[in-house]
């Protein structure tokens, strides 16, 4: 995560109190605090010069667990575990974060567990993420926080026997400092991860260390269930396995972040800071956005798929499915597609999404929409955010760990597919098939090369694509906030990034992007020349769901 730590003074007092009880194999601790822990500053003396700023930044000596064994959840959380507690002298709040800082343990953070116990209330069981953080949280002026935590090797790690030696750390955050944007929910999602030892998709928590680690290159999954299996899932347990045929569309968020072009830099940035385009919908700042998971996709019952019928297929009205090895969607015009998105917001939709509108308008809006979120077809700007995610460090393209940087081609008219080697993979499959996603794994998009070409809601400077001769299918225009005013970034220093080496001239409308079958890459434009007519076999899209904390009225259509 991106974060920068800023000093001041405070009186922040921290105590420890270790309570433990072995487990079969030895089991130490060693702690020791120096200076000592209590210091004092006049609250209103604010300067980052003045050396001491920050009360206490971490333990001289480890949290030491000598030769542990894999364990079950249920015997980890019956150990006593480490207690310490959090005083703030001060006369006001403080931000701070709880952190286990590596000293050589054999353990890697993704085979620990832990249980977080804060004020004798359990917090929850969950995976140490990659930095290490345990909890960001604020404690209150002239203030306790107790906590206890617990620790174990995960029952399912392959390491057999280890050693986890970790520091307690506590830094106080400025009220400035970010951290990735935890992703918003609406109704009918439900977030998950994938087990890869069983190949399948789980239920979890908001709260779950498993649900996502953007350093690691797992990215956020929801899901939405078919109405039949809906109410069964979304009563079930954490850790409950959802089968692939109950699912109808799955959702990947893209957390708000910064770009700059000029030294290829991506910084993840809070509402109050300025971010790439994308993150802006209709003046209203994002936390950032739900992008699915897989192009555009129809049941393979639907009249569309079962007779290849044009007037079957260019409609606004199919169903419109965002899972894997499902037909994708062919012969609509960009306008189809872009109505049938936005019927997904409607009342009693397939999804369980919580839509209040019952009349969509040509222009875009929904008569009677009252919800706290939009569904639109993708903009350029979010096509190419996803992009540039991707070619970060929290990507695939610009990660250190995966040695081919290419997001592979789906070269199937099926969603979800990879092309590698001259032979066909599922999206699941071990490295064949998780190469054709924007993070070299099952976390991350599908179908952004290759596939069908994806129609982006852009205007260009020589042909609107509201003009008829545009072969967009649009009779009237939509609001503005659902297509970009120009091909190229507003802002001036976030040109579009072009990774391909493409020209980019494109001269009219509309733009499409990824490419088709084995030909295409994440960051590929295309101009009408390269695709056949409105009605194309060949082009496709997807949708982009926000949440927006408060609504905004120009929205609504009353």
């Amino acid at each position: 995560m991106e974060k920068t730590y800023k000093k001041k003074y405070l009186t922040f007092l921290i105590g420890f109190f270790i309570g433990l009880i072995g487990f079969a194999s030895a089991f130490f601790m060693y702690i020791s605090i120096k200076p000592p822990i209590e210091i004092n500053y006049d609250v209103g003396d604010i300067s980052d010069d003045r050396e001491g700023g920050l009360a206490f930044n971490s333990i001289d000596e480890s949290i030491y667990l000598e030769n542990i064994i894999p364990t079950l959840d249920k015997f980890g959380v019956e150990e006593k575990g480490f207690s310490f507690s959090i005083k703030n002298n001060n006369l006001k709040a403080i931000n701070y974060e709880l952190k286990l800082l590596d000293d050589n343990s054999t353990i890697p953070n993704r085979d620990i567990r832990y249980q977080l116990i804060k004020n004798n209330q359990i917090q929850g069981i969950y995976t140490l993420s990659s930095d290490g953080v345990v909890e960001v949280a604020t404690i209150d002026s002239k203030s306790e926080v107790n906590y206890t935590i617990k620790l174990w090797l995960d029952y399912n790690s392959e390491i057999k026997v280890g050693e986890l030696k970790k520091k307690i750390s506590v830094i106080e955050r400025d009220e400035n400092d970010y951290y990735l944007n935890k992703p918003v929910l609406t109704m009918g999602m439900i977030p998950v991860y994938y087990d890869y030892n069983t190949n399948s998709w789980y239920k979890t928590s908001v709260d779950s260390n498993k649900w996502y680690a953007y350093d690691d290159g797992i990215w956020a999954n929801v899901v939405t269930i078919n109405s039949n299996k809906r109410k069964y899932y979304q009563d079930s347990e954490v850790d409950t396995k959802i089968l692939m045929e109950d699912i109808n569309s799955m959702w990947v968020w893209i957390p708000r972040f910064n770009y700059q072009i000029n030294d290829d830099t991506l910084t993840f940035v809070n509402t109050k800071e300025k971010a790439y385009q994308a993150f802006t919908f209709n003046d209203i700042e994002l936390d950032g956005f739900w992008f699915t998971k897989f192009e555009s996709s129809l049941n393979s019952k639907s009249e569309c798929i079962t007779s290849s019928l044009t007037t079957k297929c260019n409609n606004s009205n199919n169903k419109l499915y965002y899972v894997p090895d499902f037909p994708l969607t062919t012969k609509m015009s960009m306008s189809n597609i872009f109505y049938a998105i936005r019927k997904m917001e409607l009342k009693n939709n397939i999804y369980g999404f919580n839509g209040t509108g019952t009349t969509l308008n040509f222009d875009g809006t929904i008569k009677n929409d009252n919800n706290d979120f939009d569904i639109h077809m993708i903009k350029n700007s979010e096509w190419q955010a996803v992009s540039l995610l991707s070619s970060s460090k929290y990507g695939k393209v610009g990660n250190n760990k995966d040695n081919n940087k290419k997001v592979l081609n789906n070269n199937s008219s099926y969603s979800g597919k990879s092309y590698y080697e001259d032979n066909e993979y599922d999206y699941n499959v071990s490295i064949k098939g998780e190469a054709a996603s924007t993070t070299g794994n099952v976390y991350g998009i599908y179908d952004m090369a290759g596939g069908k070409r994806e129609y982006v809601m852009v205007n260009n400077s020589e042909l609107s694509i509201f003009e008829k001769t545009s072969n967009s299918g649009f009779s009237t225009m939509v609001k503005e906030y659902y297509y970009d005013q120009e091909l190229r970034d507003s802002d001036t220093t976030l040109k579009l990034k072009d990774k391909e080496n493409n020209d980019n001239l494109i001269s009219k409308e509309p733009i499409t992007r990824g490419g088709y079958k084995n030909t295409g890459g994440i960051f590929n434009l295309y101009s009408p020349s390269d695709y056949i007519n409105k009605v194309s076999v060949e082009t496709n899209s997807r949708a982009c769901l926000i949440i927006m904390k408060e609504k905004n009225d120009e929205k609504k259509e009353s």
